[in-house]
């Protein structure tokens, strides 16, 4: 592991915007860290948090979380949030798989998933975050009327998403195949990823969907 990356890593969990998975005490820091009283939307695998931290700079009246495994991708979701004096975005260090832990039911308004790994190989399927298993995650904690947001690139992962939904048979509101094709507007084309950005100069179409439980 490069030194500078290991250097971040075990800088992280000591930034006071990012919490870690592994304090027992990280759910109450967290909700002492946010405004109260606010809707909450996360960043789920939010790598340096560009999602996160621009919607929070839109909306100051919400509340926002990137959630991710890798510290040193959130040392530099973190140190960019505290440059443009952030307070209501935080990083939470864990794996989507824990969400329960840290979000009682019916709490959070939304969930974006943005540029997720589409992890290829057949038998890696059960890891990716549009699985069975990590829906019905986001369905215990998501409110009664809120709305998943899926942003990829790749067409495999975006067909395996749809099969997913499809068959748990969730409600679908959007579908594109080409983001700017299309000309989705909202914070689906406002706001790009630095991955999301450097497919667009390699001539990749954006792919979106969103859908409720």
């Amino acid at each position: 592991m490069a030194r500078k990356k290991l250097k971040k890593i075990l800088e992280s969990d000591a930034l006071p915007n990012i919490f870690s998975g592994q304090r027992e005490d990280s759910n109450k820091r967290l909700a002492d860290y946010l405004p109260a009283g606010r809707s909450l939307t996360l960043e789920v695998g939010c790598g340096c948090g560009d999602y996160s931290i621009k919607m929070a700079d839109f909306f100051p009246q919400k509340n926002f979380i990137g959630v991710d495994i890798k510290g040193s991708r959130l040392w530099n979701a973190a140190k960019s949030a505290e440059a443009l004096h952030l307070g209501n975005v935080a990083f939470l260090r864990t794996s989507a798989e824990f969400l329960c832990d840290f979000f009682q039911e019916n709490s959070v308004s939304e969930i974006w998933i943005t540029f997720p790994d589409p992890f290829h190989k057949k038998r890696d399927h059960k890891w990716r975050i549009m699985s069975e298993k990590f829906l019905r995650v986001y369905e215990k904690i998501l409110a009664r009327d809120g709305i998943v947001h899926l942003k990829t690139d790749h067409i495999g992962f975006f067909e395996y998403a749809r099969n997913e939904i499809n068959k748990l048979e969730l409600k679908t509101h959007i579908v594109s195949y080409d983001v700017y094709g299309d000309s989705l507007i909202g914070l689906v084309s406002q706001i790009q990823t630095r991955y999301e950005i450097k497919h667009l100069q390699n001539s990749r179409k954006i792919k979106y969907l969103s859908f409720q439980f």
